[in-house]
C-alpha cells in the first residue's frame, strides 16, 4: 500500500520528517518504507533513438544509436521489449547517478558490446511504477535538454506500507492517518461536504435486491445524471499518479480517489447499460460466464458473487466490474455502488479466478459496514465536481441486518500482568481514547465498545495487543527472572543448525531466505520426490511446497548476477516437502541446508594481515 504525505496532511498537522513518520507507522506494526517521488537523480537527458537492431549474442537485448545532443550518436545496449528505431527516451549518460545517488551510470561490455550510458524506464527515475519497458517520452524539446526540465517531478514523498491481514482498516489515507494521529495526540480532520441532492428520488429511479444476505450485508446506490465524461483535473490525476495509479478518466477516477482516502471500495455502472434500473446480487450459477473490465471472459463457479442486472450480469462482486456496463465517452447517467461484502466470498472467488483488485484486497482484508455511505456520499460529491451533472435526492440502502456495537469485556489487572507493566485505569482510558475505543466500566472491568472499522478486534487479548503497541514494545520493562515448572524445558532440536549458521557466517557466507511455496515449474528439477500441491494457493506462483532447497537460491543468484554483482556466497536451513503414503498427513517434511558460492566475493576480514 502506498500512502503520499501531501495526501496525509489533508488529515493531520504534521511537523515530523519523513524518517520520523516511517518509524512511528513501524513502531506501530504498520511495517514502513520511503519512497521519495521527487528528482532522485543526476544526468539524465532527452535522447531520441536513430537506429535499433538485435544484439548478435542476446535474444533479449539491442544495440541503440542514440542522440542525445552534440555531434556524437551513443552506442546504447537495451534490454527493454519496447524499445524502437524513432522514440524519445530519457538517456543517463556516464556518470548519472540514479536513486538518490546510491547508482551511477558507468560505461560497460554487455556480451561483448560496449555500452556508453543507460536509457531508463519510468521507476528507474521514481516517475511511475512501470518497470515492464522504458520510458516513452512525446515531446518538442531539443534532445539534450535535462529531463526534468520536461518531466514533472513533484516534490511529495511516498511511503510504502507491509501491511498484516488484520490490519484492512489502514489501506487507505484515512486510516493511516488514524494511526498517526494516535502517536501525534491529534484528531483527524474529517472532509466536509454538502450533497447538492436535486430532482427525482433515486428510491424512484433504481431498485436493489440481496438474494444473499449471508455474502451481501449492505448495499448503497446513488444516481448522478446528466455529466460528461472527460479528463480529470489535474489534482487528481497528481494524487493518484503519486501513488502508481494511472488516470483513465473522471468518473473512474473519482471512484479510485475515494477508495485510495477512505479504504471503502465502490463501482460506477452506466445507468443506461442497466436493464430494467435494477440491480440483483446472488451467487453465480455453474458455469456461467462474464467478461470482466480486462477484456478476459470468466467462467464462474457456483460460489462466485454477481451483481446483475434483470437480464444478465454487470459485475464480479467485489472483485471487477463487468465489460457490458463499463463508463464511456458517451454515458451520461450513472449508478454508484457502495457495498458490504463477505470477506470470506471474496476472497474464494478471487483465488480461485488469480484475479486479485485493489477492491478485493480491502474486502478480504474486511471493510467498514458503516463507511458504506459516507463513501458513497463522497463521490457523489467529488463526481459532480469534476464531471457535473445533477445528484438524485437520497441513497437507496439495503442493510438486511442491522448489528450493534461489539462490546469486548477487558481486565486492568490481567492485561497489567499479561504485559508486565503497572498502567493506571487513567493511561488505559487515554489509551482507549485515540484508538476511538468507548469505554464503560461496569462490575470491575471496562466494557469496550469497538469503531466499525476495527474488525480485527474480537477478544480482550487484543485489546492487550493494541495497549502494547501503543505504549510501545520498546517502553515495556524487561525481565531477568521468571518462575516455571523444569518439565517445561525441551531439547533444543536446531542446536545443530544454530552451529552451522555461526561457522557459515563467520565464514563469509550471507543468509538467505527463501519462499516455501514455489512454482511447479521449479518441483521437478532437484528432487526425485513428489511435490506438495497447495489446495487453495494464493498465485499459480505458489501453488507448491518446496521440494528442494535449490530453487530459491538459484534464483537469488540469477538477481544478484543480472544486478552486475560479481561474487557472493549464500546459504540457506529450511524444511522441504514430499509427498509420502506412509505418513498421516500424506507429507513428509525434512530439513536441508543448501550453500551457493558464486564468482569471487569480495576480501573477507580474515584475510587481512
Amino acid at each position: 500500500m502506498k500512502i503520499s504525505l501531501n495526501w496525509l496532511m489533508d488529515y493531520l498537522s504534521l511537523d515530523l520528517s519523513e524518517q520520523e513518520i516511517s518509524d512511528k507507522l513501524t513502531n506501530l506494526g504498520l511495517e514502513t518504507t520511503i519512497i521519495n517521488r521527487g528528482k532522485s537523480f543526476e544526468g539524465v537527458v532527452l535522447g531520441k533513438v536513430l537506429e535499433c537492431c538485435p544484439h548478435p549474442d542476446a535474444d533479449k537485448l539491442s544495440i541503440c544509436q542514440v542522440d542525445i545532443g552534440g555531434d556524437k550518436n551513443y552506442n546504447i545496449v537495451c534490454g527493454a521489449p519496447n524499445v524502437k528505431s524513432g522514440i524519445q527516451v530519457p538517456v543517463a549518460t556516464i556518470g548519472a547517478k540514479l536513486n538518490n545517488g546510491a547508482f551511477k551510470v558507468k560505461k560497460a561490455k554487455l556480451r561483448g558490446v560496449i555500452s556508453n550510458g543507460m536509457i531508463c524506464s519510468g521507476s528507474e527515475l521514481a516517475y511511475n511504477d512501470d518497470q515492464e519497458g522504458i520510458l516513452i517520452i512525446n515531446t518538442k524539446e531539443q534532445v539534450g535538454t535535462p529531463i526534468e526540465d520536461i518531466l514533472s517531478f513533484n516534490d511529495d514523498v511516498t511511503f510504502e506500507l507491509d501491511l498484516t491481514p488484520n490490519r484492512g482498516d489502514c489501506l487507505s489515507h484515512l486510516g493511516v492517518a488514524r494511526e498517526l494521529g494516535i502517536v501525534t495526540g491529534q484528531e483527524i480532520l474529517r472532509r466536509k461536504y454538502k450533497l447538492a441532492e436535486d430532482g427525482n428520488k433515486t428510491a424512484n429511479v433504481v431498485t436493489v435486491n440481496i438474494d444473499v444476505p449471508d455474502a451481501c450485508l449492505r448495499y448503497a446506490a446513488r444516481v448522478i445524471k446528466g455529466i460528461k465524461v472527460g479528463p480529470s483535473p489535474p489534482w487528481m490525476i497528481e494524487r493518484l499518479e503519486s501513488i502508481g495509479i494511472s488516470s483513465i478518466n473522471n468518473v473512474v477516477d473519482a471512484a479510485n480517489y475515494v477508495l485510495m482516502d477512505s479504504g471503502h471500495p465502490l463501482h460506477t455502472f452506466d445507468l443506461k447499460k442497466i436493464s430494467g434500473n435494477t440491480i440483483n446480487v446472488r451467487y453465480a450459477k455453474k458455469d456461467e460466464k462474464i467478461t470482466t473490465l480486462d477484456n478476459v471472459e470468466r467462467k464462474l463457479d457456483d460460489f462466485h458473487m454477481l451483481i446483475c442486472d434483470d437480464e444478465k450480469p454487470v459485475a464480479l462482486a467485489g472483485i471487477m466490474g463487468g465489460l457490458n456496463s463499463e463508463i464511456t465517452k458517451t454515458t451520461t447517467d450513472i449508478l454508484l455502488e457502495s457495498a458490504y461484502f463477505n470477506p470470506t466470498v471474496i476472497r474464494k472467488g478471487a483465488k480461485t479466478l488469480d484475479l486479485s483488485t485493489e477492491a478485493s484486497r480491502r474486502f478480504e482484508r474486511d471493510t467498514d459496514i458503516e463507511g458504506v455511505i459516507p463513501a458513497v456520499d463522497q463521490l457523489s460529491n467529488l463526481i459532480y465536481e469534476v464531471a457535473g451533472g445533477t445528484i438524485l435526492q437520497g441513497v437507496v440502502d439495503q442493510h438486511p441486518q442491522p448489528s450493534d456495537t461489539r462490546i469486548v469485556h477487558f481486565s486492568i489487572e490481567k492485561c497489567n500482568s499479561l504485559l508486565g507493566v503497572d498502567l493506571a485505569e487513567k493511561e488505559y482510558n487515554r489509551i482507549f481514547k485515540s484508538l476511538q475505543i468507548s469505554v464503560n466500566k461496569k462490575n470491575g472491568s471496562l466494557a469496550c465498545g469497538i469503531p466499525s472499522f476495527r474488525n480485527d478486534l474480537e477478544r480482550e487479548v487484543d485489546l492487550c495487543e493494541e495497549i502494547a503497541r501503543i505504549v510501545g514494545y520498546d517502553h515495556i520493562p524487561s525481565s531477568t527472572q521468571f518462575t516455571g515448572s523444569f518439565t517445561s524445558f525441551i531439547e533444543d532440536s536446531q542446536a545443530l543448525d544454530f552451529s552451522l549458521r555461526i561457522h557459515l557466517q563467520a565464514c563469509g557466507f550471507h543468509e538467505h531466505y527463501s519462499n516455501s511455496l514455489i512454482s511447479e515449474i521449479y518441483t521437478g528439477h532437484f528432487s526425485g520426490g513428489k511435490a506438495v500441491q497447495i489446495k487453495n494457493p494464493l498465485s499459480k506462483e505458489m501453488a507448491y511446497i518446496r521440494n528442494s532447497i535449490l530453487p530459491g537460491l538459484l534464483i537469488a543468484a540469477s538477481y544478484n548476477e543480472k544486478r552486475q554483482e560479481k561474487g557472493f556466497k549464500l546459504f540457506e536451513i529450511g524444511a522441504i516437502h514430499n509427498q509420502s503414503t506412509k505418513s498421516p498427513t500424506l507429507t513428509k517434511e525434512k530439513f536441508h541446508m543448501g550453500i551457493l558460492w558464486y564468482g569471487t566475493p569480495g576480501m573477507h576480514w580474515r584475510q587481512f594481515e
